[in-house]
C-alpha cells in the first residue's frame, strides 16, 4: 500500500515535469500535507481505496499526457485496481466512473463535444457497475464470506434516528416505553452509530434475536415512506456533525496487536504524529481535518471545473476527472454515513487536492504562452498543443495542417 502511495504520486508529479514549476511543486507537495499524509501506511480500507484510485488515475494520466490510448496490459491493470477500490468501500462505486471515463477517453479529444461525453459516462457507468456486481459474485463464490449483513448499521441507525425525530418508535420487535425512551435517548447521537452499539449493544441482540436484522431494510423503506421529514431532519443532524472535530489516526493510542507484531513509536513516527497533531489543532488549519470541510470542497471544486471547462485554462480535463471522483466519494455520505470519522473522505481529500494541482498548473501554462492578435487563446493554447516533450525541434520539418 505504501508502494502504490509514493508510487502513484510519482507518476502524477511526472506529468507536470515539462509543464510548469508550481504545478509540479504543488503535485509533489499533496503527499507530504498533514491530511494526506495522515492515512499513509494505515491498514485501512479508506487507505486502501485512495491508494488504488491514485495509482489508477496516474496511469491513465501517463498516456492521456501522450495523447495515446492505454495500451492492453495497463488498460486491465487500471480496471482491476479501480475494481478493487469500488469493492472495498460502499460510497467508492461512484467515484469510479470517473476515472473509468477517463481511461475509456485517454488518445482521444477531450473536447469532443457533449453528446460524446454523456456517451462516455454511460459506457463508463456501466461497466463500472459490471465489474463491481462481477468482482463481488467471484469473492463470494471463491472465499465464502459468512453473511452478517453490515449494512443494516446502517438502517438501524437511520430507524432510531427518524424515530427520535418522529417520536415514535420505527424500530421492529417488542420493546417496553422505557426502553424505547432509553433507545432514542441514551443509545442515540446524529454523530455516529457508536453510540448504539458501543452503548446499547442489547438494542442490536434484540433485533437480531427477533429475527429482524435481515428485515431492516423493508422496515427503513416504510419509516423513510411515511416520516420523510423526520428521516430528512435526522440525517441533515448527522451531516451537521461533519464539522466537529474527527477522529485521526494519530488520535489512537498504538494497539497491543501492534506492538506484539513489532512496531515501535521510534523518532520519525513521533515526530509525524507530533507535527499532525499540533497542526491540527491550530486554526484555521483545524477545518481542514473535518469531514465537513471536504464535503463541501469536492463538489465546489468540480463545479467550477465543469463551469470554466474551455473558457478558463485552469479547468483541465484530468483536473475534472480528479474533482468529479472526489465528489462523488463524499457525496453519498449524507446518505449512508453512519460516523464522524475523517478517514471516511481520504479520496475526497486526495482528488480535490489533485484537482487543484492541474488548476495551478493550466493557469500558469497559459499564462506563461505569449499570445499576441494573431495567436490562438491561452486557453486553447494550453488544451490543444502537446506538451513541451512532443515539441518540434528546429531540425524537424512541421508537418502539413
Amino acid at each position: 500500500m505504501l508502494l502504490l502511495y509514493w508510487g502513484g504520486f510519482f507518476l502524477v508529479s511526472r506529468y507536470f515535469v515539462e509543464r510548469s514549476r508550481p504545478g509540479l511543486w504543488a503535485a509533489a507537495a499533496v503527499p507530504f500535507l498533514p491530511f494526506v499524509i495522515n492515512f499513509s501506511g494505515t491498514l485501512w480500507k479508506d487507505a486502501l481505496v485512495f491508494d488504488c484510485f491514485l495509482v489508477a488515475f496516474a496511469i491513465v494520466l501517463h498516456y492521456f499526457d501522450r495523447r495515446r490510448r492505454v495500451p492492453a496490459v495497463p488498460f486491465a491493470l487500471v480496471l482491476l485496481l479501480v475494481t478493487v477500490g469500488s469493492l472495498a468501500r460502499y460510497n467508492s462505486v461512484l467515484a469510479a466512473i470517473p476515472l473509468v471515463q477517463f481511461l475509456f477517453i485517454a488518445g482521444s479529444r477531450s473536447d469532443a463535444g457533449w453528446w460524446r461525453a454523456w456517451r462516455s459516462i454511460a459506457l463508463s457507468s456501466t461497466v463500472t457497475i459490471v465489474l463491481f456486481v462481477a468482482g463481488h459474485a467471484a469473492l463470494t463464490n471463491w472465499l465464502r464470506p459468512e453473511k452478517v449483513h453490515h449494512a443494516s448499521r446502517v438502517y438501524l441507525f437511520d430507524l432510531i434516528g427518524t424515530s427520535r425525530q418522529a417520536h415514535v418508535n420505527l424500530v421492529p420487535g417488542r420493546w417496553t416505553e422505557e426502553e424505547r425512551r432509553e433507545m432514542v435517548t441514551t443509545c442515540y447521537a446524529p454523530r455516529s452509530f457508536d453510540f448504539t452499539w458501543l452503548k446499547c449493544d442489547w438494542v442490536l441482540q434484540r433485533v437480531q434475536d427477533a429475527g429482524q436484522w435481515r428485515q431492516l431494510p423493508r422496515h427503513w423503506r416504510r419509516a423513510v415512506q411515511s416520516h420523510p421529514l423526520a428521516y430528512a431532519a435526522h440525517r441533515l443532524a448527522y451531516v451537521g456533525t461533519f464539522f466537529m472535530k474527527a477522529h485521526l489516526v494519530f488520535n489512537a493510542e498504538v494497539t497491543r496487536e501492534s506492538i506484539d507484531y513489532g512496531f515501535t513509536g521510534n523518532v520519525i513516527f513521533r515526530s509525524i504524529s507530533t507535527a499532525i497533531l499540533g497542526i491540527a489543532a491550530t486554526r484555521p488549519w483545524t477545518m481542514f481535518f473535518t469531514q465537513g470541510f471536504w464535503f463541501l470542497a469536492a463538489p465546489v471544486v468540480f463545479l467550477l471545473h465543469l463551469f470554466y471547462r474551455g473558457r478558463h485554462p485552469a479547468a483541465t480535463y484530468p483536473g475534472l476527472v480528479a474533482s468529479a471522483a472526489a465528489a462523488l466519494y463524499t457525496a453519498p455520505l449524507a446518505v449512508v454515513g453512519l460516523a464522524h470519522d475523517f478517514r471516511y473522505v481520504y479520496w475526497g481529500i486526495g482528488g480535490c487536492c489533485l484537482a487543484c494541482a492541474f488548476a495551478l498548473d493550466g493557469w500558469w501554462s497559459a499564462r506563461a504562452q505569449p499570445v499576441d492578435a494573431d495567436s490562438t487563446s491561452p486557453a486553447i493554447v494550453a488544451t490543444s498543443l502537446p506538451t513541451a516533450r512532443h515539441a518540434v525541434s528546429p531540425g524537424d520539418s512541421m508537418p502539413a495542417a
